[in-house]
């Protein structure tokens, strides 16, 4: 006989004072410990790489404003139009160049916004290219 063979078949033994704890609870106890909370993600921001908006020549706003003065003639017959424009980042310096591509709803020039059907609204002032995709000649205008 061992020397603990007497306690082998005893009942678990459970505290008249401390109530069971939950296997949720007891799981907690063995999950990692972070910390520095919040330190992963800050590096991850921190990484993230954003732009800076380039600074148009005169000859490409001029040539923009021209694309959007015809847009406006085509206005009614909703045109398909590609744009490349920047976004400016919410929480940090600089932004992202973004391509989108859509049938126009129209320019508003009060808010000097172009507004794609589906809701899509981009600024004006942060158009970097425009064109159209002329369906008859298979040719961007620019």
């Amino acid at each position: 006989m061992n020397r603990y063979d007497d306690m082998l078949h005893l009942p678990h033994h459970e505290s008249a004072m401390h109530p069971k704890m939950s296997r949720h609870n007891r799981a907690a106890q063995f999950m990692p410990f972070a910390a520095l909370a919040g330190f992963t993600e800050t590096i991850r921001e921190r990484g993230r790489i954003t732009s800076e908006k380039m600074e148009l020549s005169q000859e490409q706003k001029d040539q923009i404003a021209s694309v959007l003065t015809a847009l406006r003639e085509k206005e009614k017959t909703h045109p398909y139009i590609f744009v490349t424009y920047f976004e400016a980042d919410k929480t940090k310096d600089g932004g992202a160049y973004l391509d989108v591509e859509g049938t126009l709803h129209r320019i508003d020039d009060v808010t000097r916004e172009v507004i794609l059907k589906g809701g899509k609204k981009i600024a004006i002032d942060d158009i970097f290219s425009v064109h159209e995709d002329d369906e008859e000649t298979n040719m961007f205008i620019y």
